[in-house]
């Protein structure tokens, strides 16, 4: 099944269709929990991981056409992920990963109001006319 769980827990792309192929997609925070929890002892996993969700959910972001000034509370709200969550990650790998372009998904992130230098995102401004973004709600309680 394509959204199977990678064998290689580094293998970003492997995480990428993990993530994305997810058919119910109130589901997606739970696969991430999940997967947070099984590399929570590898930090190259752990990237991989946050990288690959991060572009699984930017990537439906700009399916669904959510203008980007409400990126940020559409990840909250469906992702559980703040902009804090993509700080220092590379706008190249969530381009390699949803195979969009980089020029494209910068526009996009910068429009949201995500700082970037040389390709990496360093900071977040909320812009004046966007949603307020609700804190993140934490994972249900077994």
């Amino acid at each position: 099944m394509l959204d199977e769980i990678p064998k290689d827990m580094h293998d970003d792309a492997g995480w990428f269709r993990h993530f994305r192929m997810t058919k119910y997609l109130p589901a997606i925070s739970g696969k991430y929990d999940a997967a947070t929890k099984m590399t929570e002892d590898d930090a190259t996993a752990t990237k991989a991981v946050m990288t690959a969700y991060s572009a699984a959910a930017i990537d439906i972001l700009m399916f669904t056409s959510i203008p980007p000034k409400n990126f940020a509370a559409d990840l909250a709200e469906t992702f559980r992920l703040t902009p804090q969550h993509l700080l220092l990650l590379q706008v190249d790998d969530f381009s390699r990963l949803a195979q969009r372009s980089t020029i494209t998904v910068s526009e996009k992130l910068a429009e949201a109001g995500f700082l970037l230098d040389k390709g990496t995102v360093v900071g977040f401004r909320l812009p004046a006319d966007a949603q307020r973004p609700k804190r993140p709600q934490p994972p249900p309680q077994p």
